[in-house]
């Protein structure tokens, strides 16, 4: 009983001191999910997330946005191929095609029409960024793309909810 004691207090003696183990900080959510189609803090979007261990902090924050770039569109990809290979198997063939019409637009709204919504630094470790490929970038894309319509952003929250019916998120 003693002995257990007296590791208890070789343990805790330090950490009620303030000298030991200190917590890590408080990192988003985003952070720990990682890349995907989810709800977040755009509300239902394709999320990618990055992480850059680079010395210099504008060129970590960019190649942190561009490696979350990168795992969106390789969330999206797999996303759209699972759909695509749903509705082959359910037999639905103008499904198909409406897929493969918003996965030509979603493709190229990766790259030119995602946001970085944040930005996390982790003490001492690498700068994380968050991107974001929703109903509302989709529609500004679309309508970069001179074909905007009344109800673009309408459009897209409808094919990102189909989506997530198809497969919910985890």
């Amino acid at each position: 009983m003693a002995l257990i004691l007296l590791v208890l207090v070789a343990i805790l003696l330090p950490l009620a001191c303030g000298h030991g183990v200190q917590a890590p900080a408080e990192e988003p959510a985003w952070v720990q999910r990682g890349a995907g189609l989810y709800r977040g803090p755009v509300g239902l979007a394709f999320y990618g997330v990055g992480a850059s261990q680079l010395e210099d902090p504008e060129a970590a924050r960019g190649q942190a946005a561009t490696l979350a770039r990168a795992a969106l569109a390789r969330v999206f990809k797999v996303k759209i191929e699972a759909s695509v290979s749903i509705s082959a198997e359910e037999g639905k063939s103008g499904s198909i095609e409406s897929i493969a019409d918003t996965s030509e637009i979603f493709s190229s709204a990766v790259l030119r029409g995602s946001r970085i919504v944040a930005h996390h630094q982790s003490p001492g470790g690498p700068v994380f960024a968050l991107v974001a490929l929703g109903p509302e970038e989709l529609a500004r894309h679309d309508a970069d793309g001179g074909s905007e319509s009344e109800g673009a952003r309408a459009k897209y929250e409808s094919a990102l909810s189909e989506l997530e019916k198809r497969e919910p998120p985890q």
